[in-house]
Parts: structure tokens; sequence; C-alpha cells
């Protein structure tokens, strides 16, 4: 016999416990739908990491903090153990992107990824220290 099919996100909890006519368990495939969504989702961060660092520097890392405390709320506040699970790997992801963008920058600066061009000089000086100035050796008299 065929096993019921429920829908995924009510059937979850269900699915579980349900049989077959026969009496046989059902075959589990939430543990393989999180592990395929942990490999996507780090795939699809790779490149948003990368063209992040590209337009915008390291210095977007709130967007990632902020992204990824919001999937936090949202783990801890969903029912549900796959979703749950879910945002759980997006909002890792998130905070370990903003590791990643830090040494994202440390590989532009090796040359091993190409620097923007076209990122405004401001960006890059505004939070340089200044250089104290040097005393001059002529007095004015």
């Amino acid at each position: 016999m065929e096993p019921e099919f429920r829908n995924v996100c009510a059937g979850i909890k269900d699915s579980i416990n349900s049989h077959n006519k026969k009496g046989n368990k059902l075959m589990y495939f939430e543990g393989l739908l999180i592990g395929l969504f942990a490999f996507l989702t780090i795939g699809v961060f790779h490149p948003i990491v990368i063209k992040g660092e590209y337009y915008f520097s390291s210095k977007i890392w709130p967007l990632f903090l902020l992204a990824g405390v919001l999937c936090l709320v949202l783990t801890v506040n969903i029912e549900n153990t796959m979703f749950s699970s879910l945002f759980s790997i997006l909002s890792f992801t998130c905070f370990w992107s903003i590791v990643e963008l830090k040494e994202q920058e440390e590989r532009v600066a090796k040359g091993w990824f190409p620097k923007n061009p076209d990122r405004p000089e401001k960006l890059k000086l505004k939070f340089k220290m200044k250089k104290p100035c040097k005393k001059s050796s002529k007095s004015v008299s």
C-alpha cells in the first residue's frame, strides 16, 4: 500500500507517528530536507558575501547581523520543528557571513579577488586614522 501523503506544513508532526495499512513505518524526509536547505543556503550566501564586499565593502555586516537576529527570533517562536530548523540554519548562516565578509576583504587585499574600482575612496578613507602632523624646524619670528 502507498503511504498517505499529507501537506508538508501541517503534516510533519502527524507523519512521525503515521503508518501505512500494513503497519510499516513511513520514511522520514525531514532530516534530508533540512540538510539540503543547509547546503543550498551556504551555496547561495557564498556569492552574496562576495558581491556584498565588492559593492559595499565589509561595512555591511550590520545587515547580516540584523537578518541573523530576526531569523533567530523566528526560530525560537515557531512551534513547527521543520521551519524552526530552517530559520535556525538561515540565522547562523547570516552570522557566519559576518566573519566571511572580513575574510573576503583580506582575500581582496591579497589580490585573490578583484577590487571594485568604482567604489568611492571616501568609503575606504572614512574610518582611517589621520597621521600626526610633523612640526616644521623653521621658527617664525
